[in-house]
């Protein structure tokens, strides 16, 4: 693993970035918000890293893919609320505070 700044993936975090700000602020749907957005910022992990580090990228994307189902189901045992996080805004939107296993609602 060797450090380095890679611009091309410093762009694509950065778009991402982006887009996720306007999901948040301006998207209030049932499906894009919840689910694209969580898609997207595990998108925005892996950018992130290849900014800075270059290395195996099947590994990295597999370690922030577990990383993602890590904080995915600890939403489930809402582990926010054991943190004592649940009255800080700024932390339970960062650290997410809503597990759902349906993608659909009938």
């Amino acid at each position: 693993m060797k450090l380095t700044l890679n611009l091309k993936f410093l762009f694509i975090f950065l778009a991402i970035f982006f887009m996720e700000i306007l999901i948040a602020k301006y998207l209030h749907d049932a499906f894009i918000r919840p689910f694209g957005g969580d898609v997207l910022v595990v998108v925005l992990i892996y950018a992130f890293f290849r900014i800075f580090l270059m290395t195996n990228n099947k590994r990295l994307a597999l370690g922030v893919l577990i990383f993602s189902f890590v904080i995915e189901f600890s939403q489930a045992i809402h582990y926010v609320n054991w943190l004592g996080l649940q009255d800080n805004k700024f932390w339970s939107i960062v650290l997410g505070t809503y597990f759902s296993v349906l993608c659909f609602k009938d």
